[in-house]
């Protein structure tokens, strides 16, 4: 683990602060590693863990943890890109190989492995979706802004086909959700892709949280996943591998409910879900919901996509709007979905919707991040 960055940063000073420094890496370090892995210094700007039993990507995750904490101690906030940390992968002529990988690459590799991990015990239980044998798909994380904190703390969560396997390159996924499958409206399918999602993203998030790394996942349910109480409890017996410390990190959102869902059932559903997250909100394609109902429920935000209430013109706008007023007398936060340009992001900011997502604020990438702030005016540059 190099100090480099802290040293450039710190300029002048570090020979000021170097005893410091060295005092709190030393504290940090052993509130991190095990009392079996050995840890020591090499140089004043380069200290090396050796780790007994932890596995490669545990082992740079707790690394990248050391210096971020460290590092954000003495100079401030730090992009992951500026978290190295170097492993040892070889000996050539005496002299001991390095790879170096940056935090980011690190959080990619580790949801990645997460996921293939639990698609290939997905894929081996003679599951319908044998299309997933030819096209594999990864995670993807969509970043949601929280207009009223001007903060992202929340991500999508569906997984995502792309015509190339690097999810990095900047191309848009071709196919997103439910879409995966061969077959779309196949409900078995529908349901155990929910399973499969739910359980990626748990561990993801202990993953994520055992680093100290804070974000909120919002999880896809689809009304076939709980119609009723046998597949319900099916799915809550999944849920219940989420400790009580990542309860406060998820949302449930349930997508493709009918209308004429008898309010009971709807009661029911939401209030076992609550036990396992934080809220439950529901995605709806129109604006004239009975929002009592609703509320009366546990809802506590309802999502709804841009695209499904016609062109952006005055008129669908004067209707969004009408239904965020609505919404807002039931204390019902509003979620609006594909905000792709910036004029629709304006007026929506202006409407006073709560939560934003789109390729305005984010496409899916292979990864979350931690909680950051994002003022309005960095929209606008």
């Amino acid at each position: 683990m190099g100090l480099e960055i802290i040293k450039k940063k710190l300029d002048k000073n570090w020979p000021i602060l170097l005893e410091n420094i060295h005092e709190s890496m030393i504290l940090i370090t052993e509130s991190l590693i095990s009392d079996k892995d050995i840890f020591f210094k090499k140089s004043d700007d380069e200290f090396i863990i050796v780790f007994a039993s932890t596995t490669d990507e545990r082992a740079k995750l707790i690394s990248a943890k050391i210096l971020q904490k460290l590092t954000e101690k003495f100079i401030g906030s730090v992009e992951t890109k500026d978290i190295i940390v170097k492993t040892a992968v070889n000996k050539v002529d005496g002299a001991i190989m390095f790879q170096s990988e940056d935090l980011q690459c690190i959080l990619n590799h580790s949801q990645n492995e997460i996921v293939n991990r639990h698609l290939h015990d997905f894929q081996n239980i003679n599951s319908p979706v044998d299309t997933l044998k030819e096209e594999p798909f990864l995670f993807g994380y969509r970043p949601v802004w929280d207009s009223i904190h001007e903060v992202i703390t929340t991500f999508i969560v569906k997984p995502c086909v792309y015509t190339s396997r690097n999810i990095n390159n900047n191309s848009r996924p071709k196919k997103i959700g439910y879409d995966v499958l061969e077959d779309p409206d196949s409900k078995q399918a529908r349901i155990d892709l929910d399973l499969l999602t739910l359980t990626s993203s748990i561990e993801t998030l202990e993953e994520l949280y055992q680093n100290n790394f804070r974000s909120i996942f919002n999880i896809s349910i689809c009304y076939e996943t709980v119609f009723n109480i046998e597949l319900l409890m099916e799915y809550i017996s999944h849920c219940k591998n989420i400790s009580p410390s990542l309860k406060k990190y998820i949302v449930f959102h349930l997508v493709d409910f009918p209308e004429g869902i008898p309010t009971p059932k709807l009661h029911f559903i939401v209030s076992t879900l609550k036990k396992y997250s934080s809220a439950v909100m529901l995605l709806t394609s129109t604006s004239s919901l009975h929002l009592e109902k609703y509320f009366d429920c546990g809802i506590k935000v309802i999502g709804t996509n841009i695209l499904d209430h016609g062109p952006s013109t005055e008129k669908t706008w004067q209707k969004i709007a009408l239904f965020i007023e609505n919404c807002h007398k039931y204390k019902i936060k509003v979620a609006l979905l594909d905000v792709n340009t910036l004029e629709d992001l304006i007026i929506a900011q202006t409407k006073g919707v709560d939560y934003i997502s789109g390729l305005t604020i984010g496409d899916y990438k292979d990864t979350s991040w931690h909680m950051k702030r994002k003022p309005w005016k960095n929209f606008l540059k």
